[in-house]
């Protein structure tokens, strides 16, 4: 297959998740060797590794209180130095080797076809999906529920920004900017899901996600970093348990409706 175009490794993170950090270089070293730099987004913070090259984003301006999630990706597209891109998320704790023949591949295709994403996980629920002149690639469906899916996957900056709000949340994105997007030029796709299946032959292994609701995912995390001498304090920011009851209480909700209708409408 032809060269790939250059992209870069973007790492979307957050202060209060660095201690994903360790681990993540750690593994993401091991097995996806390519990543020699690697933009990490953070908003204060910064992180070294000894085998990748880390430059981190601190997007906070001084004396700047919490920032949305959708403001501080879109200060940190402007340090990344390419218009192609590989995303990922801190808790994407990788298990297997990378398959960079079908990330380089799809690098290329989306150059040569214009696209403003092709992912390169597809989950349960994605879809639906039609065929395009490419075996290992498929069209994501203008109307597909999440049309927008913040999975790894292979952006291009100005894509990003087209779907992007700075008001949102990563869920909002996905939900809101999946609607937007059906309605919006600009073509996505993503890899084909029975060549490259999520749990059988993914792409990029990794189990969706490390981290649920803030809390470790047990079986995602505790086997895989014994296995790879990756020593974590689990107790610091605990277990997901999904029959323990919500974080937050009804009138901590009633309060947020005011400004949960505003958003609505800055996303439509």
């Amino acid at each position: 297959m032809s060269t790939a175009p250059d992209y870069a490794f973007f790492v979307n993170s957050t202060d209060s998740f660095e201690d994903t950090w360790v681990p993540f270089f750690d593994l993401l070293a091991e097995y996806w060797p390519q990543a020699t730099h690697v933009v990490l987004n953070t908003e204060t913070k910064t992180f070294t590794h000894p085998r990748i090259e880390v430059e981190c984003t601190q997007v906070a301006q001084q004396g700047e209180a919490r920032i949305p999630w959708g403001e501080c990706v879109w200060r940190a597209l402007d340090t990344i130095p390419a218009e192609t891109f590989v995303y990922l998320q801190d808790d994407y704790f990788l298990y297997d080797r990378v398959k960079t023949e079908v990330v380089d591949e799809a690098a290329r295709v989306m150059q040569a076809e214009g696209l403003d994403c092709l992912r390169l996980m597809e989950c349960g629920g994605a879809g639906p999906w039609s065929s395009t002149d490419y075996e290992w690639f498929w069209s994501v469906d203008r109307n597909a529920k999440y049309r927008i899916a913040l999975q790894a996957g292979l952006w291009t900056k100005s894509g990003m920004r087209k779907y992007l709000r700075r008001h949102e949340s990563p869920w909002e994105m996905e939900v809101w900017g999946s609607k937007r997007a059906s309605r919006m030029p600009g073509k996505i796709w993503s890899v084909n899901r029975d060549l490259f299946e999520e749990e059988l032959n993914p792409v990029v292994p990794y189990v969706p996600t490390g981290i649920v609701k803030g809390r470790w995912l047990r079986e995602a995390v505790e086997p895989l970093f014994s296995d790879h001498g990756i020593e974590v304090d689990y107790s610091v920011r605990g277990w997901w348990d999904p029959s323990a009851p919500p974080r937050s209480s009804l009138l901590t909700k009633a309060r947020k409706l005011p400004k949960f209708a505003w958003d609505r409408i800055r996303s439509l």
